[in-house]
């Protein structure tokens, strides 16, 4: 594989395992490598060059107690007609160690910022700047619900989200 067939690492919303949470969408081998072995991998596309470390640890209850868990894998998407032979999944970002990639962590802040702004919108009645829709599928996750709104994604595509999703800034929103 030349370097100019390379798929690239990039930041996305569309996680599943953790909705919300960052991922890395990128090569599977170049991705499980550098989580398993706690390095950093290096970003294309907005945050070019920026480099972020890759797994979310959470709290998990069991018989023996509360333990700690760290997920890396969030799914894997299988191969692409861009990028034959290469498989591609996403990876959760590690959001406690951002030092390595100063503007993803701004935005994330100014992100998290807006989004407890908004859902303080929304519980005192005011859904801010968007419009209910019919119910259906969210554009953005894909769940069935009663109730959506029209926003528009990080590309100005517009869609329909679930209440969950209109929570979420603009730029993490994806519907294409």
């Amino acid at each position: 594989m030349t370097a100019q067939h390379k798929p690239p690492m990039h930041i996305t919303g569309k996680t599943k395992s953790v909705p919300g949470h960052p991922g890395v969408a990128g090569p599977a081998e170049t991705l499980r490598a550098a989580f398993e072995a706690g390095t950093p991998v290096t970003l294309d596309g907005a945050y070019k060059g920026e480099r972020v470390y890759l797994g979310h640890t959470r709290q998990t209850y069991g018989d023996y107690g509360i333990t700690l868990e760290t997920i890396g894998l969030d799914r894997d998407l299988g191969e692409t007609s861009k990028f034959p032979g290469v498989r591609i999944a996403v990876y959760l970002v590690d959001l406690k160690r951002l030092e390595l990639a100063p503007q993803l962590e701004a935005k994330l802040r100014d992100v998290e910022a807006k989004r407890a702004q908004r859902a303080w919108e929304i519980e005192q009645g005011h859904p801010g700047s968007s419009e209910p829709a019919s119910a259906g599928e969210c554009d953005n996750c894909g769940a069935e619900t009663e109730s959506r709104w029209i926003r528009y994604d990080s590309s100005g595509i517009k869609g329909a989200v679930c209440v969950r999703c209109n929570k979420e800034d603009g730029q993490l929103l994806i519907f294409a």
